[in-house]
């Protein structure tokens, strides 16, 4: 894995600054080969790490359609709280340390600077955390994260809008140190709905959603003519579906061959929401998707 030389020269080894952690997310986010795998922490994304993290996480496993499209490719992997843990590694997985491996609940709970995000000072290189999942605040209103979430724009390390993304709390890394300033956030917003009703892309009961522009057939069941996406998350009949691309030989409507691209048109209403899971049931599909598969375009209750 190259090393990042700018990180290194403007940092020494355990002298690490709230300014070096925001420039090498913001570096990563401008990237256009990163990729969300857990449990990657700046890994070169080959076959073999794949199958590794596969057989270590049943996410990834769950996944793996999905993820096969990119190994080998030149990307880098990580997960959300493994950005973070690469920049403090120099950007080299080969300098983990046990000692130093934690995720974003044990970041959360050793620091000794945080609060609830209402809170939450304009200071740069602050983590910002939702259950399951922690970002760093950049400043001027924008957050990085790691995330499989095409909605936002990607499944890798993105640059986002910190307001209505849905933080609830805030930490100073405890790892690294931070200069003191004492204003809020610009756009600084509770963790729920703002008030304004623009799609948040946090979907509640009557929401409208789109689904993503392109998705990938994985697996091709032809007893029963349907087929399988992670994305999505599960199998369905591809009667609803809509090729976008040539990316399996030919744009013909014909979802048998793995690696069709596709999209599900139309707008859908959410009925139900499973928080826990990160799921939403489409009242006019019948079924229940993966949040990251939809786009809210109107607000619900």
């Amino acid at each position: 894995m190259p090393t990042n030389l700018l990180t290194k020269k403007a940092r020494m080894r355990n002298n690490e600054k709230a300014k070096d952690l925001v420039s090498y997310v913001k570096e990563k986010a401008a990237k256009d080969k990163t990729i969300y795998v857990l449990g990657a922490f700046g890994n070169n994304f080959t076959s073999a790490f794949l199958e590794q993290k596969c057989n270590q996480l049943t996410w990834n496993q769950e996944n793996r359609g999905f993820l096969s499209g990119y190994v080998d490719k030149g990307y880098q992997a990580f997960d959300c709280v493994g950005l973070i843990k690469a920049f403090l590694w120099d950007d080299d997985p080969s300098n983990y340390k046990a000692s130093e491996d934690e995720n974003e609940v044990m970041m959360y709970d050793r620091a000794k600077v945080k609060g609830m995000i209402a809170s939450m000072p304009e200071r740069p290189g602050i983590l910002v955390f939702m259950p399951g999942h922690v970002g760093v605040y950049i400043g001027n209103g924008y957050v990085v994260e790691c995330t499989p979430n095409m909605p936002l724009g990607g499944w890798g390390v993105l640059k986002t809008k910190f307001a209505g993304r849905g933080w609830t709390k805030w930490a100073e890394y405890a790892r690294i140190s931070y200069e003191k300033t004492t204003s809020k956030p610009s756009n600084n917003k509770p963790a729920n709905k703002p008030s304004n009703k623009k799609p948040d892309q946090y979907l509640t009961k009557d929401s409208k959603v789109e689904f993503v522009k392109k998705m990938r057939v994985e697996k091709y069941d032809a007893a029963n003519d349907w087929i399988y996406s992670s994305v999505v998350g599960g199998w369905f009949s591809p009667s609803i579906c809509k090729e976008v691309s040539a990316a399996d030989g030919k744009k013909d409507q014909y979802f048998a061959n793995t690696n069709a691209e596709f999209t599900i048109p139309g707008t859908f209403t959410v009925s139900k929401v499973d928080e826990a899971n990160n799921l939403a049931y489409l009242k006019e599909l019948g079924f229940w998707v993966k949040c990251g598969a939809l786009i809210e375009v109107k607000e619900g209750k």
